[in-house]
């Protein structure tokens, strides 16, 4: 039912963009920048002095004239260079086709499963094998993880740490990161005005800081259904890439996969992987806010293996408090350095 409700706003949004004039997504590439066709931002730079901080929607790059076509508030289209300082930056960009067509559907290989600890999960159906293509998937939200879209969420998470609710804006905070832009606490101070209104942009924040996956290209972190889903370990079953041309992420195996076995993935930088079992355990609950069961981490502790489907355990607590407070997501953050595919060569970092 929720993944039909889903899929059925989806459809308001894009029959809305189709609506209002603005193709089909598509990674637009041009001026040493990426961008997704649809994508909303502000005009920035003194050629748009009268105009500065205008919305505009990206529409277009002209390769002829090296612009790219821009339509503003009032439905004019006007021509901006691509440099943030001459042109214009990208705030974000809602993909509802990828929830519709660019995902493919859930792969007959996987299905999206319940456990106790990690919330949602992806779970094999049949046997994979290594190196296999698992799945790939379009991004449905990318939003810059810099500039003014970064201060924005960096300044609503440090006015709901202060709010009402201090059970989850704690936990919260210390699965956060960035600092803030006095210039944005203006604003974030005006929608956080209300106690109501803090428990909102939390979930929303909670969910992005969660499961968002960093893009090599544009520099940005984009949202994807399937690749949230997948579970740390540190000994992962699959490795993740990004695709330089599309911003679609795939999901290879890295070895045999069983059916029944949740889909692994390692959240941090290979070297993560060499580190001695107490220090992954401290980085991880450190900076996301979990703490990892996984086999090898249970091997090398010395501990008993607690699956994913068991009882929280009191290390648990602070991704339990968080995962009360949400809803719906899950307590994990999802980050990685974005591989691209250049010259059809397709790379993925473990």
């Amino acid at each position: 039912m929720a993944d039909r409700s889903f899929r059925g706003l989806a459809l308001v949004l894009l029959l809305l963009r189709l609506f209002c004039g603005v193709p089909p997504c598509l990674l637009l590439h041009g001026n040493g920048r990426a961008v997704f066709r649809g994508s909303v931002g502000r005009l920035s730079g003194p050629a748009w002095a009268k105009l500065r901080e205008e919305p505009c929607q990206v529409l277009d790059f002209r390769g002829q004239e090296q612009m790219w076509s821009l339509r503003l508030r009032d439905g004019r289209t006007v021509l901006a260079e691509g440099s943030k300082e001459q042109g214009f930056f990208v705030d974000h960009c809602v993909l509802p086709e990828a929830l519709l067509f660019g995902n493919r559907a859930t792969p007959k290989e996987v299905r999206v499963t319940e456990t106790v600890l990690a919330g949602k999960a992806l779970e094999a159906r049949v046997d994979i094998s290594r190196n296999r293509e698992v799945f790939q998937e379009l991004p449905f939200l990318v939003a810059d993880r810099s500039d003014l879209a970064r201060s924005r969420l960096a300044a609503f998470e440090d006015l709901q740490a202060h709010s009402e609710g201090e059970r989850l804006q704690s936990a919260f905070e210390e699965l956060t990161t960035g600092g803030l832009e006095g210039k944005c606490m203006e604003e974030a101070a005006r929608l956080a005005d209300s106690e109501t209104s803090v428990e909102k942009i939390a979930r929303v924040l909670a969910r992005w800081q969660c499961n968002s996956q960093r893009m090599s290209v544009p520099p940005a972190s984009g949202l994807y259904r399937l690749h949230s889903f997948l579970q740390h370990s540190c000994a992962p079953n699959c490795a993740v890439g990004v695709l330089f041309s599309t911003g679609e992420v795939l999901v290879r195996a890295i070895r045999d996969i069983c059916k029944g076995e949740l889909l692994t993935r390692n959240y941090e930088r290979e070297a993560f992987l060499e580190l001695p079992a107490s220090e992954r355990q401290q980085h991880l609950l450190q900076t996301r806010g979990f703490t990892c069961l996984c086999e090898r981490c249970a091997r090398e502790s010395g501990e008993q293996k607690l699956e994913y489907g068991g009882k929280l355990t009191a290390d648990s607590d602070k991704s339990a408090q968080l995962s009360s407070g949400c809803g719906t997501c899950r307590v994990q953050s999802i980050y990685g350095t974005g591989i691209g595919e250049r010259e059809s060569k397709r790379d993925y970092a473990q």
